[in-house]
């Protein structure tokens, strides 16, 4: 696949993941910037989609996150731009697997 630059799509990029905004979106600290990418790119989770992150869930979502690639090195395949300039990408499974499992009383 060839990288489109206007959309910054068809290859790889690697970096630390230094914060995380929500459940399926965090920014990472580029290591590749042959390509025209920002130090710091904002990357959205493909196919991964979250509750609101005022929700309880949505919380919950963003802390799972977190704990799972915040400080993490990690490498991601680049899909596409979308409209908030945003990329979105796919990650290996390895950095999402084992989710956050919280049993909640009544």
């Amino acid at each position: 696949m060839s990288e489109n630059p206007l959309t910054g799509s068809g290859h790889k990029i690697t970096g630390l993941v230094t914060n995380v905004l929500d459940g399926n979106t965090f920014e990472m600290k580029v290591n590749d910037l042959n390509r025209s990418h920002a130090p710091v790119e904002r990357i959205k989770i493909a196919d991964r989609n979250n509750p609101s992150p005022s929700t309880l869930t949505g919380i919950l979502a963003k802390l799972d996150l977190e704990k799972k690639i915040t400080g993490r090195k990690i490498e991601c395949d680049v899909l596409h731009r979308d409209k908030d300039d945003h990329l979105v990408a796919s990650i290996s499974p390895k950095f999402l697997s084992s989710p956050l499992h919280i049993k909640i009383d009544k």
